[in-house]
């Protein structure tokens, strides 16, 4: 009677199929790990990484890259005029640049701390006339503003001095400008102007715009011209002409 075969010789076949199975597959799960993962995209800060299902966020919109920012600065154009003005070595807190219109009001351009360089970007179309001024704003003994101090029994009177300076003034006119420009000043009324070198001009004013006078006559510089004219008319036009 023949022996029946034992449980491990049936079986070792299907044994050995599957463990020769398993080395396969770990052999190329090894070759896979040695593959570089692909590098991520280059998503701004803020991105938010997938998260797993089931999560409390949505993993739809996990996987959606943020929209990065993008802010651009416009330069500011250079300035193209600098004045230079010394207020000396006293003590103030800053400077106001000012543009005086035709009839002598004053309009702040622009302010500055203690400098005594201003640059400034100014229309070159037209002539100008500018102010600085020099202010000082700093608290003084004074008698303005008393406080009781109930701990000290002290009163301490204080108030803060405001004091702006007389304006210097400057002409400012564009090379080649083609305008004119009528200033009120302390001087009196003023008739600014761009002169090219070796010409004549005259200058001439109507009350009619019909008849024309002249009243006064420039050599040209290649640079401004300023020219004190009689403002006692309660109307007049002006125009500078030269042959």
């Amino acid at each position: 009677m023949a022996r029946k075969p034992s449980l491990w010789r049936q079986i070792w076949p299907e044994f050995a199929a599957v463990a020769g199975l398993c080395v396969v597959l770990a052999v190329l799960a090894s070759c896979v790990s040695l593959i570089p993962k692909p590098i991520g995209l280059p998503y701004p800060p803020g991105y938010v990484a997938p998260q797993t299902p089931g999560l409390s966020k949505s993993p739809m919109l996990a996987n959606v890259p943020r929209t990065p920012i993008q802010r651009t600065l416009l330069a500011s154009p250079a300035p193209n005029v600098t004045l230079l003005a010394d207020f000396g070595s006293g003590p103030r807190d800053g400077e106001f640049l000012y543009e005086s219109s035709g009839n002598g009001m004053l309009t702040l351009l622009q302010a500055y701390g203690a400098t005594n360089v201003f640059p400034v970007w100014l229309d070159t179309n037209r002539p100008h006339l500018l102010a600085i001024t020099s202010f000082v704003n700093w608290p003084v003994p004074g008698i303005l503003t008393c406080i009781l101090d109930t701990n000290t029994m002290l009163t301490y009177c204080v108030t803060n001095l405001y004091y702006e300076s007389a304006p210097a003034y400057f002409f400012y006119c564009p090379t080649n400008c083609q305008s004119i420009a009528l200033f009120q000043t302390m001087n009196g009324l003023q008739l600014v102007g761009w002169g090219a070198a070796g010409v004549v001009y005259q200058i001439q004013s109507s009350t009619d715009l019909t008849s024309w006078s002249n009243n006064a006559t420039v050599m040209g510089t290649n640079g401004p011209y300023q020219v004190r004219v009689d403002g006692s008319q309660p109307q007049t036009f002006w125009r500078t002409s030269s042959p």
